[in-house]
């Protein structure tokens, strides 16, 4: 069954280098006063892969390898996150009981199944921590590529084979920098909004920190910083200000952990080294396309201002409907046919958005139960983390604090597991840690 085990493994690093691209069959158009893409139904191409995977896993555990897991499975520690796993799984699942849209709640709740599947088989199953580390960092570098090609070119092109969208800076609904002078088009990759590419980059970012703090020597730790410096810019031309803060955040954090441990030299060598290329590419960046950058960090200019506005009426529709609903929520992704149904019907498609905080999401769909079970979850997930691998769900959490699609959108949802699946395989993975 080795021959099994490695087909499993090659699958998950085939999964997820394809993982950004958007490729999909849309099989119920959602329709809330226009196309409403939180209420569409689809079947994503790397979504048959990732069922091949967990089929592959079945007949590997049935096979008699299921024994072979209970020391992983029986770890007192590991109970506390199955626990916590099943709680709020189990809670996000009753929830169909009490939203208007229980297809919709299933809908959404099913990528929240294979995001804990995933992140299970990641537990059981032998697999290479670096090829998948490496599988990740890639597929970011080609990601990379593209966004700064869709920058300079200042055009995203269609491709339904792809999964991606025409984006025109011209046209309204694309998102942009508008300055005085002109409006620049944000990098989107892959992806459907130039967000979620930031926060793709900024993991594989970190990644290659890591890689490189545990490679010694050799081709690939050479050109290490090279890619950093691609992941880097690509992450500046999507102009992602809750994403490049939150990793400069980060950064400084991971500064007051080196100092408080008092790391060896080597250590401190090379994280000065990726926060040196990090500064310096940000500030020449910054010098060549000051207009856009000046732009989003004063905040003045007409989209700037109108951005500022939507997010706060965005949480003042996330508080009226956790006063609305304040024991049980409007159920696993209603919120914005609740936002509809409850607060203003009359509104454009577009402008149903989830609130821009994972936290007010969660509390506003599976209220306060929700919410508890939920940090219950990322508190044992990160207690299970090498000391030093959480910094990058740290990242993913404090970009929550801005965005949403890491409860709302297929990739986000998969993207997080992804990065505690991995945290958690490490952890399983003493060696390659340096512990």
């Amino acid at each position: 069954m080795k021959i099994l085990e490695k087909i499993i493994g090659y699958g998950l690093y085939l999964f997820i280098f394809l993982l950004p691209w958007q490729t999909r069959l849309i099989i119920g158009e959602g329709n809330l006063n226009g196309y409403w893409e939180y209420g569409t139904r689809g079947i994503y191409a790397t979504e048959i892969l990732l069922w091949a995977i967990f089929l592959l896993t079945a007949v590997w555990l049935v096979a008699g390898k299921l024994g072979s897991t209970g020391a992983v499975i029986k770890n007192k520690k590991f109970k506390f996150i199955y626990a916590a796993l099943g709680l709020f799984l189990g809670w996000a699942l009753a929830s169909v009981f009490w939203a208007d849209s229980v297809s919709l709640a299933l809908y959404v709740w099913h990528w929240f199944a294979e995001g804990a599947v995933l992140f299970l088989i990641f537990r059981v199953i032998k697999i290479d921590s670096k090829k998948v580390i490496w599988a990740f960092i890639v597929s970011a570098l080609i990601q990379a590529g593209l966004g700064l090609w869709q920058f300079f070119s200042q055009s995203v092109f269609s491709s339904k084979w792809l999964g991606m969208a025409a984006h025109d800076p011209i046209e309204p609904g694309t998102y942009v920098v508008e300055t005085a002078l002109r409006r620049w088009l944000r990098a989107y990759g892959s992806l459907s909004h130039p967000n979620m590419l930031a926060g793709f980059l900024a993991a594989a970012m970190f990644l290659v920190i890591w890689l490189y703090q545990r490679t010694s020597y050799g081709l690939k730790k050479i050109f290490l910083p090279g890619i950093f410096c691609v992941l880097s810019l690509g992450l500046f031309a999507t102009f992602s200000k809750s994403v490049i803060g939150s990793l400069t955040a980060v950064l400084f954090l991971q500064w007051v952990i080196i100092a408080a441990r008092r790391d060896h030299r080597e250590t401190k060598t090379d994280f000065l080294k990726f926060t040196l290329i990090f500064l310096i590419l940000a500030a020449v960046f910054s010098t060549i396309f000051w207009e856009p950058v000046q732009t989003r960090l004063i905040g003045a200019e007409r989209l700037e201002k109108k951005s500022t506005t939507e997010r706060l009426n965005y949480f003042n529709e996330s508080w009226q409907l956790i006063k609305n609903h304040p024991a049980l929520g409007v159920g696993l992704g209603n919120y914005t046919l609740a936002a509809h149904n409850e607060i203003n019907p009359g509104l454009a498609a577009w402008d149903y958005q989830p609130v821009h905080n994972i936290y007010l999401l969660v509390l506003a769909e599976l209220g306060p139960i929700g919410l508890f079970c939920g940090l219950l979850l990322i508190i044992f997930l990160i207690r299970d983390l090498p000391s030093a691998f959480f910094l990058l769900p740290i990242i993913l959490l404090t970009v929550g604090f801005f965005d949403h699609y890491f409860l709302t959108l297929y990739f986000g949802i998969i993207f997080f597991w992804l990065s505690f699946g991995l945290g958690g395989k490490i952890s399983l993975d003493r060696p390659l840690d340096g512990a």
